[in-house]
């Protein structure tokens, strides 16, 4: 997500709820099943399963478009259009744009995408592009949100891509919260497991 963006940036609370709402409206479970034929883990967190800084016991993340709905009625989002979907607390349509990769894969990707945000009520749209474009656009902030891989190191080096000072070629999300830092520094200068699970803990809560 471009933090930067003005349907979907921000922390103010209306937009964290947007995010958060269409986060628990999309079934990964299904999109795991159906896409990648079971080959997948539903991530819960910055980082996966086996690495520094990943937390075994963190609660599962949140499928539920009964409660996504709800949280956006009450956070302002709750006026409909002619067409049924919603508007922006200032009365606004509301439509965010994923940019995406081509390619057949990526096709089922959208379709399972738009099924699940129609039902929310959110519109979505598809900015379909090869991926050197879509990294191109990604570095230089011109999307909403995008979706594509991200390798990692086993030292929990993917922390650095939610890090307020790193580049915006790594720090894509444009992501800056002071909290987070903080977190960030104190994990990369923990000199034991214990400290710097900690703070993985804090960064992961963010």
């Amino acid at each position: 997500v471009n933090m930067e963006d003005e349907v979907l940036g921000g922390m103010t609370r209306e937009r964290i709820a947007l995010r958060r709402a269409i986060s628990m409206a999309i079934d990964v479970d299904t999109l795991i099943k159906v896409v990648y034929e079971g080959q997948g883990i539903a991530s819960n967190q910055v980082m996966p399963p086996g690495l520094a800084g990943f937390d075994p016991d963190w609660p599962k993340r949140e499928y539920d478009p009964v409660l996504a709905g709800r949280l956006l009625d009450r956070m302002g989002y709750g006026k409909r259009d002619a067409q049924g979907f919603r508007t922006t607390p200032d009365g606004k349509p509301l439509t965010v744009v994923l940019t995406i990769f081509t390619g057949t894969v990526w096709r089922e990707i959208q379709t399972l995408l738009r099924r699940n945000l129609d039902a929310l009520g959110v519109r979505i749209e598809f900015r379909e592009m090869p991926p050197q474009d879509l990294f191109k656009t990604g570095a230089q902030g011109k999307f909403m949100f995008n979706i594509h891989g991200r390798s990692a190191s086993p030292d929990g080096l993917l922390y650095l891509s939610f890090y307020g000072p790193t580049p915006p070629e790594l720090n894509e999300s444009r992501f800056r919260v002071p909290q987070y830092d903080r977190a960030m520094e104190a994990f990369l200068r923990a000199d034991n497991d214990a400290d710097r699970m900690r703070e993985a803990r804090t960064m992961i809560a963010i």
